[in-house]
């Protein structure tokens, strides 16, 4: 599961499944307009930019897209690889923002990478 502002970032993913063909993995894309994550602002996706035609661009053969519940259950139910692209209306939860800063957040997790495993 990925976020469209996401996959707009790292649109190697849409080659990647293309070339590789895996038979059972299905990526589903929560396309709600926003980069979520950084303060809602718009993606390409707002714009016009139709994340299932790209999909289907990059050699994807298997991409369906769904904008309300009732579609989205049926393709869960029908579907098992390619990708799935899902809109929805934009609007996050209110979470607080991360408190630590990415120095921080680098000497963490490079700390626990050190630690050795159990």
């Amino acid at each position: 599961i990925d976020g469209d502002g996401s996959v707009l970032m790292n649109m190697g993913t849409f080659a990647t499944i293309a070339h590789q063909r895996p038979e059972n993995y299905l990526l589903v894309v929560i396309d709600n307009g926003t980069y979520g994550s950084t303060g809602d602002q718009p993606t390409a996706t707002s714009l016009g930019t139709d994340l299932g035609a790209v999909a289907k661009g990059a050699g994807i053969r298997e991409v369906h897209t769904v904008d309300n519940e009732e579609d989205l259950e049926k393709m869960l139910k029908k579907v098992d690889r390619g990708v799935l692209v899902v809109r929805v209306d934009p609007g996050n939860a209110s979470v607080p923002v991360i408190c630590l800063s990415p120095e921080e957040i680098i000497e963490r997790f490079m700390a626990e990478c050190a630690r050795p495993s159990e």
